[in-house]
């Protein structure tokens, strides 16, 4: 692997990783990112457990396992705003609804038109079916649109979100964000001093000063 230099380099650099290790998918593939390293494709693993238009990853958790249930990784629409942040198209992605598929924009000539927001889910097809055991009052990180997901205040853009969801057997499941009384705190690490939200205090922990599940929901939000 060589680092990203853009636009000054363009030798060989790694050939079409795959990134799929379940619940800390999404930050492993932003720090291979984030250590400028720029393969040609990506194929990474994403939770079809959230409609096409919802933008949501897991905390960073590097201690913790994946525990089998819909808390892991991030939508497909989290994770391909993280890849266009760092000049990466969304191409494809696989019929089962494990995969998403990215290619350099700088090979394709421009950036394709389409989004995965832009794709209709339908329950009856396995692609989105609910997948996983639940994960009720689970605190996520809502991953908003912008390119600073690729420069100094990515943390801006990542702020915490309380979700729980609704299964159906025609409607399949259905995530969404609960209004909670619990303060959502997130402390930025000393070396992010300064990217995160205005107020955060500083602290030791990566995007875990918020406690993983949250009692005392209220109902959905609004």
């Amino acid at each position: 692997m060589r680092p990203h230099a853009p636009p000054v380099l363009r030798g060989p650099v790694l050939r079409g990783p795959a990134v799929d290790i379940d619940l800390n998918t999404f930050w492993v593939l932003r720090a291979i990112l984030a250590a400028g390293y720029w393969p040609r494709s990506v194929a990474v693993e994403y939770n079809r457990n959230f409609a096409p238009n919802q933008s949501y990853a897991v905390l960073d958790l590097p201690s913790e396992m994946w525990a089998g249930t819909c808390y892991f990784g991030a939508s497909g629409l989290a994770l391909e705003r993280l890849m266009r942040a760092h000049d990466y198209s969304l191409v494809a992605f696989d019929q089962a609804g494990f995969n998403l598929f990215f290619v350099r924009t700088d090979l394709l000539g421009l950036p394709l038109p389409h989004s995965f927001a832009a794709l209709t889910s339908d329950p009856r097809l396995m692609t989105w079916g609910p997948n996983h055991k639940a994960c009720q009052q689970q605190v996520w990180l809502r991953v908003e649109e912008g390119p600073d997901l690729a420069g100094a205040h990515w943390l801006r853009h990542m702020p915490p979100a309380v979700l729980a969801h609704r299964d159906d057997p025609n409607l399949g499941r259905t995530m969404y964000e609960v209004e909670t009384h619990d303060v959502l705190t997130v402390h930025r690490p000393r070396h992010h001093a300064g990217a995160g939200w205005p107020g955060a205090s500083d602290g030791d922990a990566v995007l875990t000063g918020v406690r993983r599940t949250v009692d005392g929901h209220v109902g959905p939000r609004k």
